[in-house]
């Protein structure tokens, strides 16, 4: 089996409740998807996240990936998660707009989060000021 993704960095953290997951990411071309990806600690994706071949923002809806907002090449853009872990959703905004609410991957208790760059493809991917952070979510 052949990585899909072999350069990437990954980051652990410990999770309980509901988080926030809030990031800068920068992608220099439209024809390489590069990935922002939070995982529980088998590897299994809670949710993904892309700046997509197609240059739109793509998002995980469960097992599904779907195409949202065309994004600018060589710009920073800001990405949040809110991770709704009772529920089993998150909720998506790109530079402060609402892009989705999505079902998770995976279920179990999120605990890294990775950058992926793509095989065979030169590509130029950033990200900047990553923060995870326990959220109370009672009204």
């Amino acid at each position: 089996m052949t990585d899909a993704y072999p350069a990437t960095l990954t980051r652990g953290f410990t999770a309980t409740g509901d988080l926030l997951i809030d990031t800068r990411l920068r992608a220099s071309q439209t024809t390489a998807a590069v990935g922002f990806h939070v995982l529980d600690s088998t590897g299994a994706p809670v949710a993904r996240i892309s700046l997509a071949a197609t240059g739109k923002l793509a998002y995980t809806d469960g097992p599904n990936w779907i195409d949202g907002v065309p994004y600018t090449p060589n710009s920073w853009h800001r990405v949040t998660l809110l991770l709704h872990r009772s529920t089993g959703r998150y909720d998506l905004t790109f530079d402060g707009l609402p892009v989705a609410s999505a079902a998770v991957g995976s279920t179990a208790t999120p605990t890294l989060v990775r950058l992926n760059l793509p095989a065979g493809t030169p590509a130029t991917f950033t990200a900047d000021d990553v923060l995870v952070q326990p959220v109370s979510c009672s009204a």
